[in-house]
């Protein structure tokens, strides 16, 4: 293959076209968010092999508006000391729903934490973790849906309106996201709901509706949209919230 390459690519030309024309400044976070006071909220972040779907700009943003966050594996970790919001990033709860479930008291701090009020903030997988259960084993429960795994890939863009007020967007807010998930939810007989996955929370499972009525300050989008929304999220966090 090497041999192939230089005889037939011009690797000068390759690299020339690859060099950057970019003259603008560096993207900047703290720019972008501007001054935060100076209290620093703990933002507990997951991560480890079940959550690896998380973005650099997030933490950037995040620790730009005064947030102090600390990645946590809940395989097997609990909450930071002092939490006072939660990061459920993307990833693949599917593959290690057994030792996600068997971490009962960290799915106890969770619910805890949204019992109490906190801003929990779940992207893709973390939406799943904050399900009842995960292709039958138990889950965080703090949003009332039942999710499976399947074979049907649902892929696209989407545009969803936020139903009511919550730590990211105010309600009405428009967000625009990519859908793509292999999940399902499942009805009271555990029969698949075709018409919508995952892609939403709320009671009535709308896929245009991100923000549950019956817990308003439970979200699942991504943090793409810009620094707005991370910066109300550690706000938040400061005004006097419940920590763990």
């Amino acid at each position: 293959m090497s041999d192939l390459i230089a005889s037939h690519v011009d690797l000068g030309a390759v690299r020339a076209l690859a060099a950057s024309n970019v003259s603008s400044a560096a993207w900047d976070p703290v720019a972008e968010i501007g001054g935060h006071a100076e209290s620093r909220p703990v933002v507990a972040m997951a991560g480890g092999p079940a959550f690896t779907f998380g973005y650099a700009e997030h933490r950037e943003l995040l620790t730009a508006a005064g947030a102090d966050v600390q990645v946590f594996d809940p395989l097997h970790d609990e909450l930071p000391a002092g939490t006072a919001a939660l990061v459920l990033p993307g990833g693949f709860p599917e593959e290690h729903a057994v030792d996600l479930a068997a971490n009962t008291v960290l799915l106890q701090q969770v619910r805890d934490l949204a019992d109490g009020g906190a801003p929990i903030h779940a992207e893709c997988a973390g939406l799943l973790y904050l399900a009842r259960s995960l292709d039958g084993h138990g889950m965080a429960g703090v949003v009332g849906v039942d999710a499976t795994f399947g074979k049907r890939l649902t892929l696209g863009y989407r545009e969803a309106v936020a139903i009511s007020d919550s730590s990211l967007f105010d309600a009405g807010s428009r967000v625009t996201g990519h859908e793509f998930h292999r999940t399902s939810r499942l009805d009271r007989r555990g029969r698949l709901c075709r018409r919508v996955g995952m892609a939403a929370v709320g009671r009535r499972q709308c896929p245009r509706r991100i923000c549950s009525r019956r817990r308003p300050r439970v979200v699942s989008a991504h943090s793409s949209g810009g620094a707005a929304p991370i910066d109300r999220e550690v706000r938040r966090c400061r005004s006097g919230m419940t920590s763990v």
